[in-house]
């Protein structure tokens, strides 16, 4: 199996924050006997990152990305990727329950743009975040697995 690992975040790019997650992958897949061929780095503008998804969908079985999937305006990671694979973003209940659950355990009023994480790319499956609102991806397009993480 072929992986990449994309991870995403202008906070990357600038040096502001040591990509640890890269590190962190890097060493899962291998225990799970997974070779990354290419660990990428890209910041949050569009562009940018739907080149390097197009560019490591044509090299690999398995993509990773992480970071860009919080409620934020530069977190565009999700739209991004179903633009790039051509699927719409349909609201996942069971991620939009999780996001109000997160908000009323803290007795936060809910922002609207919060719920924009549970907007994924069609026939994608959320994967559950225990820590915070944002859920991860899981999905195949064609007989590729992608799965997208929320980061550091």
């Amino acid at each position: 199996m072929r992986a990449e690992l994309l991870t995403i975040g202008s906070e990357l790019t600038s040096g502001v924050t040591i990509n640890t997650n890269a590190a962190f992958l890097g060493r899962r897949l291998a225990e799970v006997g997974i070779a990354c061929d290419r660990q990428s780095t890209v910041s949050d503008g569009r562009t940018f990152l739907q080149q390097a998804i197009k560019e490591a969908l044509g090299r690999c079985d398995l993509l990773i990305m992480t970071g860009g999937l919080g409620p934020t305006f530069d977190d565009v990671t999700i739209e991004v990727l179903a633009s790039t694979i051509d699927r719409p973003l349909q609201l996942v209940p069971a991620a939009a329950k999780h996001v109000r659950r997160f908000y009323a355990r803290r007795h936060r009023p809910l922002q609207q743009a919060a719920l924009r994480q549970a907007q994924l790319p069609k026939g994608a499956t959320a994967l559950p975040n225990p820590i915070g609102t944002a859920p991860g991806v899981w999905m195949r397009v064609s007989n590729q697995l992608i799965v997208a993480l929320p980061g550091v």
